[in-house]
């Protein structure tokens, strides 16, 4: 099941080594929500490696955020990271409509 999650204010004050790019943002906002690369790709109109190397990237660069990467006993599972995001509040559930 996936939930709908938005890009929290946090993201304006981050250092410049996780500063995302536009791409980046978007593909991490989807993965946070609980789709996976495939899915994304889909909604994205791009590739699932495609979408696989973006996170990749964008992972990375947060692992430094709130010491993320540092409360992991293993950075290769992708979502401790999105759950981690989510927990330190660079993500936020989308308002209701």
């Amino acid at each position: 099941m996936t939930e709908t999650f938005v890009p929290s204010d946090k993201w304006q004050n981050v250092p410049p080594f996780a500063k995302l790019t536009g791409r980046e943002i978007k593909y991490l906002t989807l993965f946070v929500g609980g789709q996976n690369d495939e899915e994304i790709a889909a909604v994205c109109g791009t590739k699932p490696g495609t979408v696989k190397g973006a996170l990749r990237i964008a992972l990375n660069k947060v692992r430094g955020l709130d010491d993320i990467g540092g409360t992991m006993p293993d950075y290769s599972n992708r979502n401790v990271v999105g759950q981690l995001l989510i927990k330190q509040g660079y993500f936020e559930p989308a308002p209701e409509a």
